[in-house]
């Protein structure tokens, strides 16, 4: 009898809380904690062509959005990202307005759910470890009353799993309200001043949807300790949306981290609904790539779970292109590849037979450097008057590399950052274009 009603019970609760995220709604704050803000009084809709200043920001401001902004000035630069960007600002009134994000369905983010049964094994571990101790002298009444809420801590978190969980499972059914105030913060890296306002409603709304422990990131960002919005929330070094337990590392010479073999790995901007990808590379001024250095692992997966690596070796940019996803024809139909140099993320446009380099950030020492004051959109050094449909596979790739290459070198300048020949690329895996 008992028994029933449990699993009676534990029925309403699952029922109850998926319907209860059907079409929800998440709200931003009215003030943002720590931020100044002005009423928007019109109608906010995204523009229908693309302006290489409207995600620009300053150094000088402490302004800090190039991860998110770059990558969004390469959606914007298409027809397509643009029309999927207008798809994303919903229904608004004089006080708000919604945004919906993009993100897989639950079906596609229920293959990922190793990562939730990982968290709730390494509750139960922490739990039961813990709970040992309590039976040894090795702690006093005092110490031992710390671990005893160390334990409810973690119950806690065992508790809210489940639920939070659910709730990444129906973000894609999910849309923000965001108070329809531009929002900035003077000396602090976060939304850009310059910025149009209905980035600036984007920025605030994504940094809202995607404060979930479960949608994780290898670098800082906003604080992920709670999903409401905190004063120390800065919009600096925003995540991508990325599902993966673990990355192997793998001794000195080897450019990436390996990617546990046994698992699927789900990443994408949710802006979009294309998955994006991201390989390291090591570049060199003379041919591009460097090869010899470059020194990917191919990852088994053997029947006892132990894992082997066995390096890839490449012959030519092209073969190594080809190996991680990238083609001529993918680039060339409208996309866009973002890349780290000295701790900044710029980015290369690719479309009518045109290649762009872009650095939204305006710098002091820039014009020295670039010719030009920022934002910087400029018909890219290795591509401009080269004949691009003509051009040959292995051509294109070294003078992708060597413009990543060279482009590395001028940031470095600019910042007064040493330079260095490795960096990550980052893009679609499919084109920016209306299928």
């Amino acid at each position: 009898m008992v028994r029933q009603f449990l699993v009676s019970f534990l029925l309403f609760v699952f029922y109850s809380t998926y319907h209860s995220h059907a079409g929800k709604v998440v709200e931003v704050p009215q003030e943002f904690p720590g931020h100044t803000s002005r009423p928007i009084n019109h109608l906010v809709k995204s523009p229908d062509t693309f302006n290489p200043k409207h995600y620009q920001q300053e150094k000088l401001k402490k302004e800090g959005a190039c991860i998110f902004n770059s990558l969004f000035a390469g959606i914007m630069h298409t027809s397509y990202g643009r029309k999927q960007i207008q798809e994303r600002i919903g229904p608004q009134d004089d006080k708000s307005v919604q945004i919906r994000f993009w993100f897989p369905n639950a079906e596609i983010m229920g293959k990922y759910d190793f990562v939730y049964k990982e968290d709730i094994k390494t509750c139960e571990d922490a739990i039961k470890g813990m709970s040992e101790l309590l039976n040894s002298d090795e702690y006093d009444e005092s110490g031992k009353d710390d671990i005893r809420k160390d334990i409810e801590e973690v119950k806690n978190s065992l508790k809210n799993a489940p639920l939070l969980w659910e709730k990444i499972l129906y973000l894609h059914q999910t849309s923000v309200r965001v108070p329809k105030k531009f929002v900035w913060k003077n000396g602090g890296g976060s939304f850009p001043e310059s910025n149009p306002e209905w980035l600036n409603l984007i920025q605030q709304a994504y940094m809202k949807i995607t404060k979930h422990s479960y949608l994780t990131t290898s670098f800082g960002g906003y604080s992920r300790s709670d999903e409401d919005i905190l004063e120390e929330d800065v919009f600096t070094g925003v995540p991508f949306c990325t599902l993966i337990p673990r990355t192997y590392g793998f001794p000195d010479g080897y450019t990436n981290n390996i990617e546990d073999p046994c698992q699927q790995i789900l990443k994408f901007f949710p802006l979009i609904d294309i998955p994006f990808k991201e390989v390291k590379i090591i570049t060199s001024e003379m041919t591009g790539l460097n090869l010899e250095e470059i020194k990917d692992v191919s990852a088994k997966l053997h029947p006892d779970n132990s894992v082997s690596y066995q390096p890839l070796t490449y012959q030519t940019n092209t073969d190594f292109a080809h190996t991680h996803g990238l083609s001529k024809d993918l680039l060339m139909e409208p996309n866009v590849i973002q890349f780290s140099s000295a701790g900044h993320e710029v980015a290369l446009f690719f479309g009518s037979n045109k290649v762009y380099y872009y650095d939204n950030v305006v710098f002091p020492d820039q014009i020295e450097i670039y010719g030009e004051e920022g934002p910087i959109y400029t018909e890219a050094l290795y591509f401009k008057d080269h004949g691009l449909d003509t051009m040959t596979e292995e051509t294109f790739f070294i003078n992708l590399f060597k413009e990543i290459h060279h482009r590395g070198k001028q940031v470095a300048k600019i910042r007064n950052q040493p330079e260095n020949s490795q960096t990550k690329i980052r893009f679609f895996t499919r084109a920016l274009k209306d299928l």
